[in-house]
């Protein structure tokens, strides 16, 4: 009977905690900029995935950056040259397109421009492309895509 009321107390125990959330503190910035700039457009969502830099991401996959399952993985080749070359805002392209698919589960696009020659976040190289300028137009593109 002791040996059943510790399985159950564990038991209860492993499926009542929620699971662990591992951010890196250099992605979170990109990440909550998206949150909030959806957010005034009326759309909400959580921030529970992981956001990791790793290695060798664009060497091995020729990705800059990946979802998987409940993971945002960054690569750090990729986040260390726009750090030094200044463009910090493409780092919150780059996490607006990886939410896309992460969070809202959209797919890439073949089209460059929406109907309202707003630029596409989910053509998949357009996120390099888009200039500061063109920030706005590229959230609003984003928000019609997931309504």
């Amino acid at each position: 009977m002791k040996h059943l009321i510790t399985i159950f107390a564990l038991s209860t125990t492993l499926f009542s905690c929620k699971k662990e959330v591992f951010q890196d503190e250099k992605l979170v910035p990109y990440a909550e900029s998206v949150k909030k700039e959806l957010y005034d457009r009326g759309i909400e969502f959580s921030l529970n995935f992981n956001l990791v830099i790793e290695e060798g991401l664009a060497d091995n996959r020729g990705a800059w950056g990946l979802s998987k399952g409940n993971s945002i993985y960054i690569d750090k080749g990729i986040y260390e040259s726009k750090i030094k070359g200044g463009q910090e805002y493409k780092l919150e392209y780059l996490m607006l397109h990886e939410i896309g698919h992460n969070v809202f589960g959209l797919d890439h696009t073949d089209s460059q421009f929406d109907e309202l020659s707003r630029p596409i976040i989910m053509y998949y190289p357009n996120w390099q492309f888009i200039s500061k300028q063109d920030r706005e137009l590229m959230y609003d593109s984003f928000v019609s895509q997931i309504r």
